[in-house]
């Protein structure tokens, strides 16, 4: 079979939700390829995220769902966040991937860090670590690997608010930009990164300062992923409707310590 149609067949889904307690906060996996909803209510029983703050450091996280790449080349996500919409079904969930739509692999998430008056600057780093040791060779239908297929940009340089919508606008990253936990060397060998830098350090001195990342599928990984996996059994094992799914096997950690004043 062409591996292009192969692909375009293919469909994964997604959600993780989000829960932020003070400036603690848990994330947690909703069986399938990740993908970000906030939901105050979820248990913390799969990925989690860690954000270590100073007292006189507030953080506030918010997710935005892509709507729409437009004509002017920029990618539109829906900012009209709020305490209720995250209750919502479905709000913030990655439809299923398909090879031939590339306005729906995004998700732009916004942390808003608030100092205290009294408050020193501090410096501020946004990783994301995994687990995973190995690239994932063999598919299952379930407990894959998903950071395999998994990427993140900083973006906070390019997003902008649009007027009287609801919306903001962001230019997509070159390649060069992601930052993936698997890459293929010059030996055509697949190596592991455990630990990826995708904002900062940075140092923060204003009382209040925005800054955004960018998280996404990796489409060379899932191309390599089910390139090695065709006429695997497992595809055999789900409808039209179904889809191969991913576990959470990396966690989100926002670091801010106080900065020494020069």
């Amino acid at each position: 079979m062409d591996k292009k149609i192969f692909l375009s067949k293919i469909s994964l889904v997604a959600a993780i939700a989000v829960l932020f307690v003070s400036i603690i906060g848990y994330l947690s996996l909703n069986n399938s390829l990740a993908w970000f909803s906030s939901n105050k209510n979820v248990s913390a029983n799969g990925m989690s995220v860690s954000v270590n703050a100073p007292v006189t450091v507030t953080a506030t996280v918010k997710l935005f769902p892509v709507i729409e790449k437009r004509e002017d080349g920029l990618f539109y996500f829906d900012t009209s966040w709020s305490d209720e919409k995250p209750n919502q079904e479905n709000y913030g969930v990655l439809p299923k991937y398909d090879i031939l739509k590339e306005d729906d692999r995004h998700i732009l998430i916004e942390i808003t860090l608030d100092l205290a008056e009294d408050a020193e600057p501090v410096s501020v780093i946004l990783t994301a670590t995994t687990t995973a040791t190995e690239f994932i060779d063999q598919l299952e239908a379930e407990n894959n690997s998903m950071s395999s297929i998994i990427r993140f940009a900083d973006v906070t340089g390019s997003v902008m608010n649009v007027a009287n919508e609801n919306t903001c606008s962001v230019e997509m990253p070159d390649n060069s930009k992601f930052r993936t936990f698997f890459n293929m060397n010059d030996n055509d060998e697949m190596t592991v990164t455990s630990t990826l830098t995708i904002i900062g350090p940075i140092k923060i001195e204003e009382k209040t300062v925005v800054i955004y990342a960018l998280a996404s599928y990796d489409d060379e990984n899932i191309t390599r992923v089910y390139s090695n996996n065709i006429g695997n059994s497992v595809f055999g094992e789900i409808d039209d409707n179904g889809s191969i799914k991913y576990t959470a096997d990396f966690s989100l950690n926002l670091s801010i310590a106080e900065s020494a004043q020069e």
